[in-house]
């Protein structure tokens, strides 16, 4: 099964999500919240009930139908462009941020603690980073389709996808799937899979797992129904499970696509982070070795997702205490990020802060006090004084033992 180079580099960017001290962010760069450290104001400790926002049906209507008009992936770009601005409003207004905060949290944006606001971009980021893949994965599955009047459904589908309508593409497949039972096997595992796809964009990942294993069930050598089961059953902490589903993958990409593929290199990154979850640091620090190793040699040292590999395995030798060798590796990945979004990008903020905390934690709290005044000069600038991140990084900058 082939997928092309841009598929691969999202995929890179999009699941890995081990960095120096644990976090609540899927991202390839550090969160800006480590060990649960967070600001508290009288609004992230109040308890807001939940609320419903009800949109007039006329004004619900002209907002799908001006969306329509736009096509999926400037739509995508057009979202991560708000993101990376980071502005509040902005987000708060977008129908496709409520149904995210909704799925995730079960609450509007406007109702989110403090605490969880610290982590809101990272979290944005890595979702939409999963719409693109599941959206080239979604593609590829199709191809090959037998049925004609399934071909012929897609189109309805993909409407609903479009617009971010995953229950209703869930109503699609499910009242297609009743209505023509006697399909291909291979057809029925496509929407299977498909099912569990729109599942887990929903965050719903019980439901998410039992769709995938329907597909495993129907074609059990399939690498990419494999590696989505394998990556649910992490979330779900079924983690003896997930690394026999991902050593599976891994041997039927190897033997299939050799041991120096794109596709090899994610699913190292998916069995080295389940191994240091699993606290197997030793081998997980062989695995992150090997995909860095294979995606340097297919996307250069020096691109971005060059840097999401970086930060990856520094993430494992901090938690194995490599400090020196860590030390390195983030400085490596600010020269990139210097190079690739100049000296005033958030991201490179977050990469400052990290090393402080790094050099803080050695002893070194000169320099540190210098990074942390860097970053957040940088966030003051780009994201305003009283931002989340901003204050952050403002209170260890207070705390630093001079």
């Amino acid at each position: 099964m082939k997928i092309n180079t841009y598929i691969i580099c999202v995929g890179l960017f999009a699941f890995i999500s081990t960095f120096f001290y644990p976090s609540s962010s899927f991202c390839g760069r550090p969160a800006i919240t480590f060990n649960g450290d967070s600001f508290n104001n009288a609004a992230g400790n109040v308890k807001v009930q939940q609320k419903t926002i009800i949109v007039p049906a006329a004004k619900q209507s002209s907002d799908v139908e001006k969306r329509k008009t736009v096509p999926f992936d400037k739509r995508i770009a057009a979202l991560g462009e708000k993101i990376e601005s980071h502005n509040l409003q902005e987000i708060k207004s977008d129908p496709f941020f409520k149904i995210f905060a909704l799925n995730k949290y079960g609450k509007e944006l406007d109702q989110l603690d403090s605490s969880t606001m610290a982590t809101i971009w990272e979290e944005l980021s890595q979702y939409l980073v999963e719409i693109k893949m599941a959206e080239a994965n979604s593609q590829q599955v199709k191809l090959g389709t037998v049925n004609e009047e399934l071909k012929a459904y897609y189109s309805k589908i993909d409407q609903a996808r479009n617009d971010f309508n995953y229950p209703e593409v869930n109503r699609f497949l499910q009242a297609f799937l009743e209505k023509h039972k006697e399909i291909s096997k291979q057809d029925i595992a496509k929407i299977y899979y498909l099912q569990g796809q729109n599942y887990e964009l929903q965050i719903k990942y019980p439901e998410a797992e039992r769709y995938y294993r329907k597909a495993v069930a129907m074609e059990e050598q399939n690498p990419l129904y494999l590696q989505a089961h394998a990556y649910i059953l992490q979330n779900l902490r079924r983690y003896p499970e997930a690394e026999q589903s991902f050593r599976r993958v891994l041997g039927i990409n190897e033997k299939q696509l050799g041991i120096a593929s794109a596709n090899v290199a994610i699913t190292l990154h998916y069995l080295a982070k389940l191994r240091h979850i699993q606290l197997k640091y030793a081998e997980a620090d062989s695995l992150f070795r090997r995909a860095l190793t294979i995606n340097e040699i297919i996307m250069g040292s020096e691109r971005p997702n060059g840097t999401s590999s970086l930060n990856n395995l520094v993430g494992l030798l901090g938690g194995k205490d490599k400090t020196v060798e860590a030390e390195l590796f983030f400085r490596k990945v600010i020269k990139i990020d210097e190079k690739q979004l100049g000296n005033a990008h958030p991201s490179l903020a977050i990469n400052l802060y990290s090393l402080a905390r790094l050099l803080q934690y050695q002893g070194k709290n000169a320099e540190a006090e210098q990074l942390y005044r860097r970053a957040l000069a940088i966030d003051e600038k780009a994201l305003g004084k009283d931002h989340p991140s901003t204050v952050i990084i403002r209170n260890h900058l207070s705390a630093l033992p001079r």
